[in-house]
């Protein structure tokens, strides 16, 4: 075989392998020890908080501050600056802006103020985006793909972005999620949505439980007085973060370079602080049903409590307390619970008990119930 020869053979063998290699990647199966070669730790774009390669959404009433928090994290990123001691993936960021547009100006000037640098790498749209509509999404993701490097795309707020869509219906989040992976996620590694809570439940994020479930990571953003809390009520692939605490610093960003400067009202704005050290958690005010659990519980180990045996003291770390068992409970509070169905008597019992542990207002083992408060403070029945 000639020189030549075996140099094109070879080409053509290399050619075939790609060609291979290309075929291999396309298919739709793959062998979990393919798998099990990649065992990289997960990476960030805000180290702890923001995960690459996610779908987050930060939720919380009217007036609780969550799109200046969302905003700082932003500007952060865009210029690779640590997060309030938490290393950032520097890159571009792109901010839908739904809400407030005439005033994100004064709320990039508090940053810059407050950071002592000018905002780069960042990008406002000029007005929401459509998010149910195909057309809208490409035009956006053109204009995407010529900035590149993009390491968030936020918008703020998801309702805001969606055109005349409802993003609270299963099948319409559907459309707009469908528009996401397609069109934005290949050209960003984190897409982030503002929303608001439930009307009624105020520990989630309004509408659809399908778009909790699409989630990576999820956190709710709270008010107490003055200060702000943002806790994880998700994180899919790692360890949920520490919640944050905030408080909202004022910054004068009136231009005292204009010749009206002495008669022109101040200008300012706000730019989130963290309060270090651990967070204090509000007690979330018990529902009706939940008092109401409560109080048959409370009664239960009042007329037919005992103290709790030795295994479950070690167990969970109890020195002294009384309980009551599980019938007991259940027995007082069907008395209660005004309903003529047992099937509903019993479906909230069940409900309520372990809405209850979850807060940690409640444990129970072994067929033992007992109040955690009551407990930790040594209250006597």
């Amino acid at each position: 075989m000639t020189n030549s020869n075996s140099i094109i053979a070879n080409l053509d063998k290399f050619a075939q392998e790609e060609l291979k290699k290309q075929e291999q990647k396309n298919r739709l199966l793959l062998p979990v020890q393919e798998l099990l070669q990649d065992l990289r730790p997960p990476e960030w774009i805000i180290k702890d908080y923001i995960p690459k390669s996610s779908l987050v959404e930060v939720f919380g009433e009217s007036g609780t501050f969550k799109s200046f928090i969302v905003m700082d994290m932003a500007f952060c990123v865009a210029n690779g600056i640590q997060w309030h001691g938490f290393d950032v993936k520097q890159g571009n960021v792109i901010y839908f802006a739904g809400e407030g547009f005439y005033g994100l100006k004064w709320r990039v000037l508090a940053l810059q103020k407050h950071y002592q640098m000018e905002a780069k790498n960042f990008y406002v749209s000029r007005q929401p985006l459509v998010l149910i509509d195909k057309e809208s999404v490409q035009n956006a993701a053109k204009e995407m793909e010529e900035i590149g490097d993009i390491s968030m795309v936020i918008f703020d707020t998801l309702h805001r972005n969606v055109g005349p869509a409802n993003e609270d219906t299963a099948k319409e989040w559907g459309e707009i999620l469908h528009n996401l992976d397609y069109y934005i996620k290949p050209l960003c590694d984190v897409i982030l949505y503002v929303h608001h809570t439930g009307h009624k439940d105020k520990e989630r994020s309004r509408g659809t439980s399908a778009r909790y479930a699409s989630l990576d990571a999820d956190y709710r953003v709270e008010r107490d007085e003055m200060t702000i809390t943002m806790t994880c009520t998700k994180m899919k692939d790692a360890k949920e973060p520490e919640p944050l605490s905030f408080k909202m610093e004022v910054v004068d960003v009136t231009d005292m370079d204009r010749e009206d400067n002495e008669t022109m009202q101040p200008i300012t704005s706000l730019v989130p602080v963290r309060i270090k050290g651990e967070v204090k958690q509000k007690r979330k005010k018990l529902t009706k049903n939940q008092e109401l659990f409560m109080r048959a519980l409370r009664i239960a180990v009042k007329e037919k409590g005992e103290e709790l045996p030795k295994e479950i003291k070690d167990r969970f770390g109890i020195r002294e307390g009384r309980g009551a068992r599980a019938e007991y409970v259940r027995e007082e509070f069907y008395k209660l619970y005004e309903s003529d169905s047992q099937a509903s008597k019993r479906a909230a019992y069940n409900k309520l008990k372990k809405d209850l542990q979850s807060i940690g207002e409640i444990d129970f083992y072994d067929d033992y119930f007992w109040a955690k408060r009551d407990i930790d403070k040594n209250i006597e029945y």
